[in-house]
Protein backbone atom coordinates (compact mmCIF):
# COMPACT_ATOMS: atom_id res chain seq x y z
CA UNK A 1 0.00 0.00 0.00
CA UNK A 2 2.83 2.42 0.84
CA UNK A 3 4.33 1.89 -2.62
CA UNK A 4 1.04 2.89 -4.22
CA UNK A 5 0.84 5.96 -1.97
CA UNK A 6 4.41 6.95 -2.87
CA UNK A 7 3.50 6.87 -6.55
CA UNK A 8 0.38 8.88 -5.80
CA UNK A 9 2.34 11.59 -3.99
CA UNK A 10 4.84 11.88 -6.83
CA UNK A 11 1.97 12.35 -9.27
CA UNK A 12 0.44 15.04 -7.08
CA UNK A 13 3.35 17.38 -7.69
CA UNK A 14 2.24 18.31 -11.19
CA UNK A 15 5.48 20.06 -12.12
CA UNK A 16 6.39 20.16 -15.78
CA UNK A 17 8.27 22.50 -18.06
CA UNK A 18 6.69 25.88 -18.64
CA UNK A 19 9.70 27.46 -20.35
CA UNK A 20 7.71 28.39 -23.44
CA UNK A 21 5.17 30.32 -21.38
CA UNK A 22 5.21 34.05 -20.76
CA UNK A 23 6.19 35.42 -17.35
CA UNK A 24 3.28 37.54 -16.16
CA UNK A 25 4.52 40.74 -14.48
CA UNK A 26 2.94 43.82 -12.97
CA UNK A 27 4.67 47.18 -12.67
CA UNK A 28 4.15 48.88 -9.33
CA UNK A 29 5.12 52.27 -7.92
CA UNK A 30 5.43 52.92 -4.18
CA UNK A 31 3.16 55.89 -3.43
CA UNK A 32 5.39 57.08 -0.59
CA UNK A 33 8.87 56.68 -2.07
CA UNK A 34 8.03 56.71 -5.82
CA UNK A 35 10.28 53.66 -6.18
CA UNK A 36 9.25 51.39 -9.06
CA UNK A 37 9.27 47.63 -8.87
CA UNK A 38 8.07 44.71 -10.94
CA UNK A 39 6.03 41.92 -9.36
CA UNK A 40 6.12 38.42 -10.81
CA UNK A 41 2.51 37.24 -10.77
CA UNK A 42 2.54 33.94 -12.67
CA UNK A 43 2.96 32.35 -16.09
CA UNK A 44 0.58 32.69 -19.01
CA UNK A 45 0.04 30.31 -21.91
CA UNK A 46 1.19 31.80 -25.25
CA UNK A 47 -2.34 31.53 -26.64
CA UNK A 48 -3.71 33.46 -23.64
CA UNK A 49 -0.96 36.08 -23.96
CA UNK A 50 -1.94 36.57 -27.59
CA UNK A 51 -5.58 37.10 -26.59
CA UNK A 52 -4.58 39.73 -24.03
CA UNK A 53 -2.26 41.69 -26.30
CA UNK A 54 -4.76 41.53 -29.20
CA UNK A 55 -7.91 42.42 -27.27
CA UNK A 56 -6.30 44.87 -24.83
CA UNK A 57 -3.07 46.20 -26.39
CA UNK A 58 -3.00 49.26 -24.12
CA UNK A 59 -3.18 47.18 -20.97
CA UNK A 60 -0.97 44.22 -21.93
CA UNK A 61 2.32 44.15 -23.82
CA UNK A 62 4.96 41.49 -24.46
CA UNK A 63 8.69 42.12 -24.18
CA UNK A 64 10.74 39.02 -24.86
CA UNK A 65 9.43 36.23 -22.64
CA UNK A 66 7.51 38.63 -20.39
CA UNK A 67 3.96 39.95 -20.59
CA UNK A 68 3.19 43.08 -18.59
CA UNK A 69 -0.04 44.38 -17.14
CA UNK A 70 0.27 48.08 -18.00
CA UNK A 71 -1.61 50.92 -16.38
CA UNK A 72 -1.70 54.55 -17.32
CA UNK A 73 -0.48 55.19 -13.82
CA UNK A 74 1.67 52.57 -12.09
CA UNK A 75 0.73 54.31 -8.87
CA UNK A 76 -2.96 53.46 -9.29
CA UNK A 77 -4.65 52.20 -6.15
CA UNK A 78 -5.65 48.67 -5.24
CA UNK A 79 -9.29 49.46 -6.02
CA UNK A 80 -8.42 51.11 -9.34
CA UNK A 81 -6.42 48.08 -10.48
CA UNK A 82 -9.21 45.78 -9.32
CA UNK A 83 -11.81 47.76 -11.27
CA UNK A 84 -9.71 47.70 -14.44
CA UNK A 85 -9.13 43.94 -14.13
CA UNK A 86 -12.85 43.38 -13.55
CA UNK A 87 -13.68 45.24 -16.75
CA UNK A 88 -11.09 43.27 -18.71
CA UNK A 89 -12.00 39.84 -17.35
CA UNK A 90 -15.74 40.30 -17.83
CA UNK A 91 -15.13 41.20 -21.47
CA UNK A 92 -12.81 38.22 -21.90
CA UNK A 93 -15.25 35.80 -20.27
CA UNK A 94 -17.97 36.97 -22.64
CA UNK A 95 -15.72 36.56 -25.70
CA UNK A 96 -13.96 33.36 -24.61
CA UNK A 97 -16.33 31.57 -22.17
CA UNK A 98 -14.46 28.25 -22.34
CA UNK A 99 -11.40 29.97 -20.86
CA UNK A 100 -13.30 31.03 -17.72
CA UNK A 101 -15.45 28.11 -16.51
CA UNK A 102 -17.26 28.25 -13.21
CA UNK A 103 -17.63 32.01 -12.78
CA UNK A 104 -18.42 32.50 -9.08
CA UNK A 105 -18.51 36.23 -8.33
CA UNK A 106 -15.89 35.45 -5.69
CA UNK A 107 -12.77 37.58 -5.39
CA UNK A 108 -9.23 36.25 -4.99
CA UNK A 109 -6.04 38.12 -4.12
CA UNK A 110 -4.04 38.99 -7.23
CA UNK A 111 -1.47 37.56 -6.64
CA UNK A 112 -1.87 35.98 -3.19
CA UNK A 113 1.58 36.62 -1.68
CA UNK A 114 1.80 40.28 -2.68
CA UNK A 115 -1.67 41.41 -3.77
CA UNK A 116 -1.94 44.54 -5.87
CA UNK A 117 -5.60 43.92 -6.74
CA UNK A 118 -8.41 41.42 -6.45
CA UNK A 119 -9.78 39.32 -9.28
CA UNK A 120 -12.63 36.89 -10.00
CA UNK A 121 -11.67 33.40 -8.85
CA UNK A 122 -12.49 31.85 -12.24
CA UNK A 123 -9.74 33.96 -13.82
CA UNK A 124 -6.69 32.83 -11.86
CA UNK A 125 -6.03 29.88 -14.16
CA UNK A 126 -6.11 32.05 -17.28
CA UNK A 127 -3.55 34.43 -15.78
CA UNK A 128 -1.49 31.63 -14.21
CA UNK A 129 -1.44 33.25 -10.78
CA UNK A 130 -1.21 31.38 -7.51
CA UNK A 131 -4.18 30.27 -5.46
CA UNK A 132 -4.75 29.03 -1.93
CA UNK A 133 -7.37 27.10 -0.03
CA UNK A 134 -8.25 25.90 3.46
CA UNK A 135 -8.91 22.19 4.05
CA UNK A 136 -10.27 20.37 7.10
CA UNK A 137 -9.84 16.68 7.93
CA UNK A 138 -12.52 15.51 10.36
CA UNK A 139 -11.76 12.27 12.22
CA UNK A 140 -12.63 10.11 15.20
CA UNK A 141 -11.16 7.14 17.05
CA UNK A 142 -13.64 4.35 17.86
CA UNK A 143 -11.12 3.06 18.89
CA UNK A 144 -9.51 2.80 15.44
CA UNK A 145 -9.12 5.80 13.17
CA UNK A 146 -12.02 6.83 10.95
CA UNK A 147 -11.84 9.82 8.62
CA UNK A 148 -14.86 11.62 7.25
CA UNK A 149 -14.62 11.71 3.46
CA UNK A 150 -16.96 13.80 1.33
CA UNK A 151 -18.22 12.98 -2.14
CA UNK A 152 -18.67 16.10 -4.21
CA UNK A 153 -21.99 16.91 -5.83
CA UNK A 154 -22.43 15.74 -9.41
CA UNK A 155 -23.51 19.32 -10.19
CA UNK A 156 -20.14 20.86 -9.27
CA UNK A 157 -18.48 22.62 -12.21
CA UNK A 158 -15.08 21.31 -11.11
CA UNK A 159 -14.33 17.71 -10.10
CA UNK A 160 -17.98 16.54 -9.93
CA UNK A 161 -18.70 13.33 -7.97
CA UNK A 162 -15.08 13.04 -6.80
CA UNK A 163 -13.97 12.25 -3.25
CA UNK A 164 -12.77 15.17 -1.19
CA UNK A 165 -11.88 16.38 2.29
CA UNK A 166 -14.89 16.78 4.57
CA UNK A 167 -14.54 20.56 4.36
CA UNK A 168 -12.53 22.59 1.86
CA UNK A 169 -12.73 25.89 0.07
CA UNK A 170 -10.73 28.39 -1.91
CA UNK A 171 -9.33 31.29 0.08
CA UNK A 172 -11.16 34.46 -1.01
CA UNK A 173 -9.96 38.01 -0.69
CA UNK A 174 -10.58 39.46 2.77
CA UNK A 175 -10.54 36.23 4.78
CA UNK A 176 -7.69 34.62 6.70
CA UNK A 177 -7.17 30.86 6.25
CA UNK A 178 -8.72 30.32 9.70
CA UNK A 179 -11.76 32.47 8.93
CA UNK A 180 -12.14 30.63 5.64
CA UNK A 181 -12.18 27.15 7.15
CA UNK A 182 -14.69 28.16 9.83
CA UNK A 183 -16.97 29.63 7.16
CA UNK A 184 -16.66 26.51 5.00
CA UNK A 185 -17.24 24.25 8.02
CA UNK A 186 -20.65 25.81 8.45
CA UNK A 187 -21.57 25.84 4.76
CA UNK A 188 -20.30 22.39 3.79
CA UNK A 189 -20.72 20.31 6.96
CA UNK A 190 -23.21 22.25 9.10
CA UNK A 191 -20.68 22.95 11.84
CA UNK A 192 -21.78 26.05 13.74
CA UNK A 193 -21.18 24.97 17.33
CA UNK A 194 -18.66 27.40 18.83
CA UNK A 195 -16.92 24.70 20.86
CA UNK A 196 -16.43 22.54 17.76
CA UNK A 197 -15.15 25.46 15.73
CA UNK A 198 -12.68 26.37 18.48
CA UNK A 199 -11.43 22.75 18.44
CA UNK A 200 -10.24 23.03 14.83
CA UNK A 201 -6.44 22.87 14.80
CA UNK A 202 -4.04 24.19 12.20
CA UNK A 203 -1.55 21.40 11.40
CA UNK A 204 0.56 22.74 8.54
CA UNK A 205 0.32 23.14 4.79
CA UNK A 206 0.88 21.44 1.46
CA UNK A 207 1.76 22.98 -1.88
CA UNK A 208 2.44 22.01 -5.48
CA UNK A 209 2.93 23.56 -8.88
CA UNK A 210 0.90 22.43 -11.87
CA UNK A 211 1.29 23.30 -15.52
CA UNK A 212 -1.35 21.21 -17.25
CA UNK A 213 -3.34 22.73 -18.85
CA UNK A 214 -2.43 25.97 -17.05
CA UNK A 215 0.32 27.12 -14.73
CA UNK A 216 -0.36 27.68 -11.07
CA UNK A 217 1.22 27.41 -7.67
CA UNK A 218 -1.35 26.03 -5.24
CA UNK A 219 -1.12 26.03 -1.46
CA UNK A 220 -3.47 24.32 0.99
CA UNK A 221 -3.72 25.39 4.64
CA UNK A 222 -4.42 22.17 6.54
CA UNK A 223 -6.65 21.84 9.60
CA UNK A 224 -8.00 18.91 11.59
CA UNK A 225 -10.97 18.34 13.88
CA UNK A 226 -11.21 15.41 16.29
CA UNK A 227 -14.88 14.62 16.99
CA UNK A 228 -14.26 11.45 19.04
CA UNK A 229 -15.84 13.03 22.12
CA UNK A 230 -18.79 14.44 20.17
CA UNK A 231 -20.95 11.32 19.87
CA UNK A 232 -23.87 13.31 18.45
CA UNK A 233 -21.83 14.86 15.63
CA UNK A 234 -23.46 14.43 12.24
CA UNK A 235 -22.23 16.34 9.17
CA UNK A 236 -24.86 18.19 7.20
CA UNK A 237 -24.13 19.56 3.73
CA UNK A 238 -25.87 22.93 3.93
CA UNK A 239 -24.82 24.47 0.60
CA UNK A 240 -25.42 21.41 -1.57
CA UNK A 241 -21.80 21.10 -2.71
CA UNK A 242 -21.46 17.68 -1.07
CA UNK A 243 -23.51 14.71 -2.24
CA UNK A 244 -22.70 12.44 0.71
CA UNK A 245 -20.30 11.77 3.59
CA UNK A 246 -18.63 8.48 4.48
CA UNK A 247 -16.71 7.48 7.62
CA UNK A 248 -13.70 5.52 6.36
CA UNK A 249 -11.17 3.38 8.20
CA UNK A 250 -7.51 3.61 7.23
CA UNK A 251 -7.68 0.84 4.64
CA UNK A 252 -10.68 2.44 2.98
CA UNK A 253 -8.99 5.86 3.00
CA UNK A 254 -5.88 4.44 1.33
CA UNK A 255 -8.06 2.62 -1.19
CA UNK A 256 -9.80 5.87 -2.11
CA UNK A 257 -6.53 7.80 -2.24
CA UNK A 258 -5.01 5.29 -4.64
CA UNK A 259 -8.06 5.27 -6.87
CA UNK A 260 -8.72 7.63 -9.74
CA UNK A 261 -11.62 9.50 -8.16
CA UNK A 262 -10.08 11.58 -5.34
CA UNK A 263 -9.56 15.30 -5.95
CA UNK A 264 -5.77 15.56 -6.19
CA UNK A 265 -5.11 18.55 -3.92
CA UNK A 266 -7.41 17.08 -1.26
CA UNK A 267 -5.70 13.70 -1.53
CA UNK A 268 -2.45 15.51 -0.79
CA UNK A 269 -4.05 17.10 2.31
CA UNK A 270 -5.25 13.70 3.54
CA UNK A 271 -1.78 12.24 3.01
CA UNK A 272 -0.36 15.17 5.04
CA UNK A 273 -2.82 14.42 7.88
CA UNK A 274 -1.86 10.73 7.95
CA UNK A 275 1.84 11.57 8.12
CA UNK A 276 1.47 14.35 10.69
CA UNK A 277 -0.52 12.11 13.04
CA UNK A 278 1.81 9.12 12.43
CA UNK A 279 -0.81 6.89 10.84
CA UNK A 280 1.79 6.54 8.09
CA UNK A 281 5.54 6.30 8.65
CA UNK A 282 7.37 9.24 7.06
CA UNK A 283 10.55 7.12 6.78
CA UNK A 284 8.78 5.10 4.08
CA UNK A 285 8.70 8.18 1.85
CA UNK A 286 11.21 10.47 0.19
CA UNK A 287 12.23 13.02 2.85
CA UNK A 288 13.44 15.50 0.24
CA UNK A 289 10.14 15.35 -1.58
CA UNK A 290 8.15 15.80 1.63
CA UNK A 291 10.21 18.79 2.77
CA UNK A 292 9.70 20.48 -0.60
CA UNK A 293 5.94 19.96 -0.66
CA UNK A 294 4.61 20.20 2.90
CA UNK A 295 5.29 21.41 6.41
CA UNK A 296 3.88 20.38 9.77
CA UNK A 297 2.64 22.48 12.67
CA UNK A 298 2.93 21.04 16.18
CA UNK A 299 0.20 21.96 18.64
Amino acid sequence: MNHRLIELVKQLNFQQSSESWYNFKINQTNSETSDRSTIFAGKILPENAKILTTEFPKQFSCIGDDIFFNQQNDNSSFDEKSLKLAQITKALAKAYPSKFPGWRDEQYCFPYDNPVAKIERACINFFGVNGCGSHLTIFRNQPDLEILIAKRSALKSNYPSMYDNAVAGGLPYGLSPRECIEKEAGEEAGIFDKKLLESILYIGSTWYTKADPYYGFRKQFCYQLDVTDYSEFEPNAIDGEVDSFEWCNLDRVCELLCGQNFKASSAFVTFHFLLRNKFLNSSDFDDEFLSKNMDFQDN
